[in-house]
């Protein structure tokens, strides 16, 4: 089996889209045939056609993208495209896909909508949809030294469960799994709000947080 994961995010280094695929690759990559991430967005234009090229030739593709308002990164959505115009003078090869979306809101529900985008994009190009994962409170995951275990550890087993979906090479669907850590909300809201202080401490402007530039008379 060839499997192609695409990271979604536009973001370089090491952020959280990058850390799900590095988890991925660690449960999956022995049990596979061919193991391949595409960071897309950063590649030149001239190699958009090869980077198809392998997405096309695989047997799974799974994307892994943040939540962008509601939505999808645009970058990606170019991209997705570019497959789909592909296809259209190529012809649709038989491949299965998966979706992983990730958001900073605590509620895993936020990401309903790019899965239904995803869902959608398998359905004009042919592409043979799977299900999605849908993760709340993603930069808790991303930022987690020991995932499996603690309260990142539901994320961990969803992710689990997705990998053991793909080797299996099942074609019974799925519907879409929802999940966020298991730790109260008003916890990752306090941790949430202390980190972006420390952030704006270490970037000098801590005095700026209550700024309201766009009030009227100001």
């Amino acid at each position: 089996m060839r499997l192609v994961v695409i990271n979604g995010s536009p973001k370089k280094g090491q952020g959280t889209t990058a850390t799900i695929i590095r988890v991925i690759k660690e449960m999956i990559e022995a049990d596979v045939e061919e193991f391949s991430a595409i960071d897309y967005y950063h590649k030149p234009d001239t190699e958009c056609d090869s980077t198809i090229d392998r997405i096309l030739n695989a047997d799974v593709l799974l994307i892994a993208t943040p939540l962008y308002v509601d939505s999808l990164p645009m970058p990606l959505v170019v991209f997705l495209q570019s497959i789909e115009k592909r296809i259209t003078k190529t012809g649709r090869p038989l491949l299965k896909v998966y979706g992983i979306c990730h958001c900073g809101f605590f509620e895993a529900i936020h990401n309903k909508v790019a899965l239904d985008i995803l869902r959608n994009f398998c359905s004009r190009t042919g592409f043979d949809w799977q299900y999605g994962v849908s993760i709340g409170a993603g930069v808790f995951f991303g930022g987690n030294p020991d995932p499996l275990n603690g309260p990142a550890k539901v994320i961990y087993d969803a992710l689990h469960e997705l990998c053991e979906d793909i080797k299996t090479e099942s074609d019974h669907k799925s519907s879409n799994v929802f999940v966020q850590p298991s730790i109260p909300r008003f916890l990752y809201k306090l941790g949430g709000n202390m980190g972006w202080r420390v952030q704006a401490k270490s970037n000098g402007i801590a005095g700026m947080l209550r700024a309201k530039p766009y009030a009227d008379g100001e």
